[in-house]
């Protein structure tokens, strides 16, 4: 019931920001004429699109298989798909994308991989998921190529802001791997919160738990530190993986026969958009992207194709992501939960009870 009504609660908020978000980019704009343009754009750009944008989703599987692997854990490549697809369908509906690596967390978990195992591995795929952009736009303001600069000019303010935020929510993510002790920390803080607080009688019988959890969380997090060429092949293979995302906004200026626009150009100032649009408390940054995309790429394409190549490319690169990945969420919801039921069956391992040293 609890979730069914935090989907009701997310769908509306995804589809009151879209419907703000379309009133404000189609007022005083002819439709007609823009609807006439989107049926012109070429078939085979916008399919290439979609593969890209397909091939965006895969590779977060392939990184999540990748440091799995390095850490010994055995998944399927099949379920790391299903991580992926889900990580992106709840972090699309739900605002400042903070739904995603939670129920990645749960599937995870269902799929018989410890919580001590996949949040330090979804800590490091947002780590470096947002240290592309970190990296792309500290080169950008620091460089400061002109053409690229002259195009970003009237959103600089969007800019700076989005590189700060990001650089202040990966030093808060880098604590956890720095410092181990502080999920010990929060892990008791919770149990004693339930225990003397919450009044929950069996909270006490957690303390063992949280401490095997918090030893074993410190040997992956060690491990990952001595991994550093594992973790710089981590790094590139989501640079990739990002590049793929960025390349579909060339694809639709391809798909309306545009051709001043360069794949780098093109892809840089699309970083530079999900760089600021990324922290922002709104499902997949509707409203933000669609307000930079028009500020920056106006000059480039002009008023006619402006709209209709923003219109396209983020179809191509969200929405059809949405549609897509949330089949994918359906159908990771009825895996796991099988998985969970054939891992029920199997007998118990026996622990150690009673309060621990937290």
């Amino acid at each position: 019931m609890k979730r069914a009504k935090r989907w009701i609660v997310d769908g509306l908020i995804l589809v009151l920001s879209v419907g703000l978000t379309l009133y404000y980019v189609f007022r005083g704009q002819d439709l007609e004429q823009m609807l006439t343009l989107l049926r012109q754009a070429e078939p085979l750009w916008c399919g290439l699109g979609l593969c890209c944008m397909i091939l965006f989703m895969l590779g977060e599987a392939v990184v999540f298989r990748y440091l799995f692997r390095v850490l010994g854990q055995k998944t399927h490549w099949s379920h790391c798909c299903l991580y992926a697809f889900t990580g992106f369908f709840y972090a699309a509906i739900t605002p400042g994308a903070g739904g995603g690596q939670p129920m990645q967390a749960y599937y995870m978990k269902q799929d018989d991989i410890p919580v001590a195992v996949s949040i330090p591995v979804l800590t490091m795929v947002t780590i470096l998921y947002k240290a592309v952009l970190i990296v792309i736009s500290t080169a950008v303001l620091l460089l400061r190529p002109a053409a690229i600069m002259k195009a970003l000019a009237p959103c600089m303010t969007w800019c700076w802001l989005g590189l700060g935020l990001n650089v202040a929510f990966v030093g808060a993510l880098l604590l956890f791997i720095g410092w181990p002790q502080l999920a010990r920390r929060i892990g008791c803080a919770c149990v004693r919160f339930a225990e003397t607080r919450l009044r929950i009688r069996r909270a006490a019988a957690l303390y063992p738990a949280v401490e095997q959890g918090c030893r074993k969380y410190a040997g992956v997090v060690e491990r990952f530190r001595k991994e550093g060429k594992a973790i710089a092949a981590a790094f590139l293979m989501t640079m990739l993986q990002r590049m793929l995302l960025f390349a579909v906004t060339w694809m639709s200026c391809r798909a309306f026969g545009q051709r001043s626009c360069g794949l780098l150009q093109v892809m840089i100032l699309q970083a530079m958009i999900h760089s600021a649009a990324d922290m922002m408390p709104l499902p997949g940054g509707t409203g933000i992207s669609e307000h930079l995309f028009l500020e920056i790429f106006a000059p480039l394409l002009g008023q006619t194709l402006d709209l209709p190549v923003m219109v396209l490319s983020r179809g191509l690169s969200f929405y059809s992501r949405v549609l897509v990945s949330g089949v994918f969420a359906m159908a990771a919801m009825v895996v796991f939960r099988r998985q969970r039921a054939l891992l029920q069956k199997q007998p118990p391992e026996t622990g150690a009870q009673g309060k621990g040293a937290c």
